[in-house]
């Protein structure tokens, strides 16, 4: 893990000269992925990192946890609730006679939240660190313009299993390692529950479709991974352009 970590760390340094920017910004859930991205961007710079913890409607053991890592690794935070920004949002989107959808409202969240940290991010010249793993990515679960906004992605070429082994080495709290990891949407709401797969069978078959040596999982879990895929395709593409030849 110490030669992954190093690369990833390398990798960051370099985001920061190329660009000019003096630091990082990112939002702390209180997960295990952006617990490991914050102590990695401290390590990498020490005097420009902020986490940011935008609680909305949130559980209050996700802040809980946000501050023990950041207090552990003398991460400087900022607190701010969001929960009115949101509510005030969307009571000016009451046009229509149209039931509240929960998965739509509840995107709003994310969408917000990136909005939070590109402000912090313009005020100080930072990069906005994306916390999404490989997982989450190839299978487009996260929220386009949300979550999946950002400037760089450290995390986004490791499965699930080696974030929390990196996690492990970096001596993470073991309450955090040990959570149902969650998007943090809604109440009770967990990333193993919406997608309808534990971990373990999305990194099996993302394996698989890699051609990285892993025998072939059941129809059911592949169909799964497929119908996600497909359906979620866009978020990896910019959007697409008319080209017109005149």
């Amino acid at each position: 893990m110490k030669e992954i970590i190093g690369s990833i760390q390398t990798f960051m340094a370099n985001a920061l000269k190329d660009s000019g920017s003096n630091g990082f910004v990112l939002g702390m859930s209180g997960g295990i992925d952006s617990s490991v991205a914050a102590v990695l961007a401290k390590q990498v710079a020490p005097s420009s990192t902020l986490g940011l913890i935008l609680p909305c409607e949130s559980n209050l053991k996700d802040r809980e946890d946000a501050l023990l890592v950041a207090e552990n690794f003398d991460i400087e935070t900022i607190v701010i609730d969001i929960k009115d920004f949101y509510k005030s949002i969307l009571r000016l989107m009451e046009h229509d006679n149209v039931p509240e959808n929960k998965l739509t409202a509840n995107n709003l969240k994310p969408r917000l939240r990136m909005i939070v940290l590109y402000y912090w991010a313009n005020r100080r010249r930072y990069l906005v660190i994306g916390t999404g793993n490989k997982v989450e990515l190839q299978l487009g679960y996260y929220t386009k313009y949300g979550d999946g906004g950002c400037d760089i992605m450290p995390l986004g070429d490791l499965y699930k299993s080696e974030v929390y082994a990196i996690a492990k080495e970096l001596d993470i709290p073991k309450s955090i390692i040990e959570k149902q990891p969650s998007a943090g949407l809604w109440h009770g709401q967990t990333d193993e529950g919406e997608i309808g797969l534990n971990y373990a069978d999305m990194e099996h078959a993302l394996k698989y479709l890699n051609k990285e040596r892993a025998d072939k999982p059941s129809d059911m879990i592949l169909d799964r991974i497929h119908d996600l895929i497909k359906r979620n395709g866009h978020k990896a593409h910019m959007p697409k352009i008319a080209y017109v030849n005149l």
